[in-house]
């Protein structure tokens, strides 16, 4: 499942204990393309289209070929996952429910957040002797 990080909050439990939770929408995940061991691919996976919304502009040449052969439409990301339990053919939405309430989750992201941080660390700036720092 792909989803977009929209911020982190806080819940309380039934006891009045704060709990720190990330936000994160789940969006629809489209499934573009099925790959299995007994096609060409030789191994089973599943590749899933995030936000519908993409640009043809925006979606590099390849990627389009890739949509136009599979006859699915422009997302502006695409994933492969390899254990995928769920059964599911070609152009089918994965929806958010598969998760149930206080399901955890194990979460892949881009970068690790460093807080606010200063020009050297942040820019690799050197520090030089007219840039008081």
């Amino acid at each position: 499942m792909i989803g977009k990080k929209l911020g982190q909050t806080r819940v309380y439990d039934v006891e009045g204990n704060a709990v720190c939770v990330t936000v994160v929408h789940a969006g629809p995940n489209r499934v573009v393309q099925r790959k299995s061991t007994e096609g060409k691919d030789g191994y089973n996976a599943v590749q899933l289209g995030y936000d519908d919304q993409a640009k043809e502009f925006r979606v590099s040449k390849p990627l389009q070929g890739h949509f136009k052969k599979q006859g699915s439409a422009l997302t502006k990301l695409v994933m492969e996952f390899r254990d995928f339990s769920l059964e599911v053919d070609e152009g089918d939405t994965v929806p958010v429910t598969v998760f149930e309430p206080g399901d955890f989750v194990d979460v892949i992201a881009k970068t690790k957040g460093r807080g606010f941080q200063g020009v050297v660390k942040r820019w690799n700036f050197g520090g030089g002797p007219k840039t008081h720092g």
